[in-house]
């Protein structure tokens, strides 16, 4: 299960590609807020040999309004349908889908990550940012049934990465952290890793995948746009689904995951 912003997007159509032809089945999510049905813009698809893959959109993974989670209704649909029952939904717009619906299923694997999103000239900065992390962090820990809760961690976009040739130049990126929120992003790192740590829980793991990409400021999306943030797939974020795989089957072999 996959859920955060634009970027967990693309490690989910990663891993759909990587995965191609072993999948036989694909759907969009759907959920019911006060009795009616919204398109939750998620996804999902099922493979030969039984493996689920969903992704559902939450650039916040929190309500911005009271920076708690929305809550699942604990009555059961039919059809399987989650209900959530709010009493405001500004918050929602097109990318803050609910989520907590997901934590109940069992032998599951969660990834998140939400960094792009928050940014200190809209009032959403490190400091509502480490807030939000506790209460994700906080409510994962009481309610989430599955095996394992990974964080993949952010990474910073390359600023006028149209003249990238190859490898990182500290030089030619001396300005990253001017560029939108992207000076931020190690504070977002910092937040999730330190509240994970402070947990001393082996269901939580954070994965640190900003060296490895860090160097490669010629893998993004529209570099003439330009988009210095998002990747072109396949490519670089591919070694991301890889990464994360090989802590799952670490994971599930019961190995120390390195």
């Amino acid at each position: 299960m996959l859920v955060g912003d634009s970027l967990i997007l693309e490690q989910y159509l990663s891993l759909k590609g990587l995965l191609g032809s072993e999948i036989v089945d694909a759907q969009s999510e759907t959920v019911v807020i006060n009795g009616e049905s919204h398109a939750a813009q998620g996804a999902s698809f099922l493979t030969r040999s039984g493996l689920q893959v969903s992704y559902t959109r939450s650039d916040f993974l929190v309500n911005r309004d009271t920076m708690e989670l929305d809550l699942a209704d604990p009555k059961a649909d039919p059809l399987g349908m989650p209900h959530y029952t709010m009493t405001n939904m500004s918050h929602l717009g097109c990318c803050s889908n609910p989520w907590t619906h997901l934590l109940d299923r069992p032998n599951s694997y969660l990834v998140l990550t939400t960094s792009a999103h928050w940014w200190s000239h809209r009032g959403t900065g490190p400091e509502q940012h480490a807030t939000a992390v506790q209460a994700v962090l906080r409510h994962l820990v009481s309610n989430f049934k599955g095996e394992r809760v990974f964080v993949r961690g952010s990474v910073a976009g390359h600023p006028q990465c149209q003249l990238a040739q190859g490898p990182y130049s500290d030089v030619l990126y001396q300005h990253e952290a001017y560029w939108h929120n992207w000076g931020e992003f190690k504070a977002h790192n910092d937040a999730w890793r330190h509240g994970i740590a402070a947990l001393n829980d082996s269901r939580f793991v954070f994965l640190d995948v900003e060296p490895m990409t860090r160097v490669r400021p010629d893998g993004h999306l529209r570099p003439d746009g330009p988009d210095c943030l998002h990747y072109c797939l396949p490519g670089v974020i591919d070694y991301w689904t890889l990464l994360l795989a090989s802590f799952w089957m670490s994971c599930r072999s019961g190995l120390t995951a390195m």
